[in-house]
């Protein structure tokens, strides 16, 4: 059959039901933008409201110089470190005085970690001159640079960083003689980042007589694992070299400990000797070295690990974050506690039939260890050298603060006591053992 034209026509009701199917998605999306509006005003609303609540407070500058931009800006800058930190914590790191010596590779990363971490007083030392040689390493020197003055450099490139804080330079090889001068207002840290050993050692000896804080890095040269740097006591170095000369030369001003470290064990190699070229241009610098000159083949990435790492080390000082610094067991320096642990044990056995690891327990190698830096290994009792432990108050329990550490005549005698210490030890010798012990806890 035939499909008539008129079948084909909607009548006047389809026309409606089409219209109508045709205008609800426009009504639907209408009423949905709509809303979506009215929910984003509100929302914005909302947001802006809370941020007039809680508004930007500026720091309290009291060091008597004016900072340039926003305090709004600064704090914007720093904000991430409040946060790591908080108020007062940062407030500490933002109001301290830090002193870097020396700006190579590790001082200038160090440097240029704590500007951007809201250190606003720092004062550069360091009489080199920016070098081609020098580029791979140094955290901020371009090539434009070589010629100028390290600590010059520096100076404006953090006054583009960071406009508020205040940065002294002092063009000068550190020595001792100069040491009062450049070290003057009374520091809050110093950051040793100095490689010659023998103005090192004068560094340190002068922060540790005039109760300076201190913390120095040891060599970065020829490191290739970075898993290998540690932060200790100087005490606990080992393995590196320059650690090993330092050691050597602190005890010979009576220091053995209380010195911060940070220092790589792995096995470096040997020393490179400059060629001519560049003797000759280090002889025609303005400001002379006056040691020997040499280097090691460096790549950035140690010297700057480590001056992160000392970085990080004086902001949780600062800021009074204890830092955790783990003690290898296996250490070469603590031979010496090890031995005396073992014979404490012997004593322990035979007196009070301790187990040797309860005795290991009560007193660990580290204890020992500090004790004997502490007395700078003489017998506690004598002028003689440590050689031998034993329990000092005998109706005490056995602790690192209840030892004694002595010579074997002397630990001898001490055991066959059948007083208590009070009635066989004169008092200025009680005291004495009293007191070094006092440091232990």
């Amino acid at each position: 059959s035939l499909i008539k034209m008129e079948d084909l026509t909607p009548s006047t009701n389809n026309w409606k039901e089409i219209a109508l199917a045709l205008s609800l998605p426009v009504a639907l999306f209408s009423t949905s933008k709509l809303l979506y509006n009215y929910l984003s005003e509100d929302t914005e609303s909302s947001n802006t409201s809370q941020i007039e609540q809680a508004p930007l407070k500026p720091l309290a500058y009291d060091d008597g110089f004016s900072p340039v931009g926003s305090m709004d800006f600064y704090r914007e800058h720093v904000d991430r470190n409040m946060l790591f930190y908080g108020e007062d914590g940062f407030q500490k790191i933002s109001d301290a005085f830090v002193v870097v010596v020396g700006v190579g590779g590790v001082g200038s990363a160090a440097a240029h970690a704590l500007l951007r971490s809201g250190v606003r007083k720092l004062r550069l030392i360091d009489p080199d001159m920016v070098t081609l040689s020098s580029l791979n390493r140094h955290a901020v020197a371009q090539r434009s640079d070589v010629g100028r003055s390290k600590v010059t450099v520096m100076k404006e490139y953090f006054s583009k960083i960071c406009p508020e804080a205040e940065v002294e330079t002092v063009e000068a090889f550190f020595e001792a003689d100069i040491a009062e001068q450049v070290l003057r207002g009374n520091p809050d840290y110093v950051l040793d980042c100095i490689d010659d050993r023998r103005t090192k050692i004068e560094l340190l000896t002068y922060c540790y007589q005039n109760n300076l804080p201190v913390i120095t890095s040891f060599g970065a040269g020829a490191c290739l694992h970075p898993t290998n740097v540690k932060v200790g006591d100087i005490r606990a170095t080992h393995t590196c070299p320059l650690a090993r000369a330092i050691r050597k030369g602190l005890a010979q001003n009576g220091i053995y400990s209380g010195v911060l470290c940070v220092y790589s064990t792995e096995v470096r190699t040997k020393g490179i000797v400059l060629p001519p070229e560049e003797l000759e241009r280090l002889k025609s610098q303005p400001i002379q070295r006056k040691v020997r000159v040499g280097t090691l083949p460096v790549t950035i990435c140690a010297p700057t690990i480590f001056g992160n790492v000392v970085a990080n080390c004086v902001m949780h000082n600062l800021a009074g974050v204890p830092l955790e610094i783990s003690v290898d067991p296996n250490a070469p320096y603590l031979g010496p506690a090890k031995r005396l642990q073992k014979m404490l044990a012997k004593r322990e056995i035979r007196k009070f039939n301790t187990a040797v690891k309860k005795t290991q327990a009560q007193v660990p190698v580290e204890e020992i260890d500090n004790l004997m830096a502490i007395m700078k290994e003489v017998s506690a009792l004598s002028e003689g050298k440590i050689n031998a432990a034993t329990r000092w108050r005998r109706d005490q329990p056995l602790s690192s603060t209840n030892i004694l550490l002595c010579t074997t005549e002397e630990a001898n005698i001490h055991d066959k006591l059948e007083v208590p210490v009070e009635e066989y030890y004169p008092d200025q010798v009680i005291d004495k053992v009293d007191a070094l012990l006092e440091n232990l806890k």
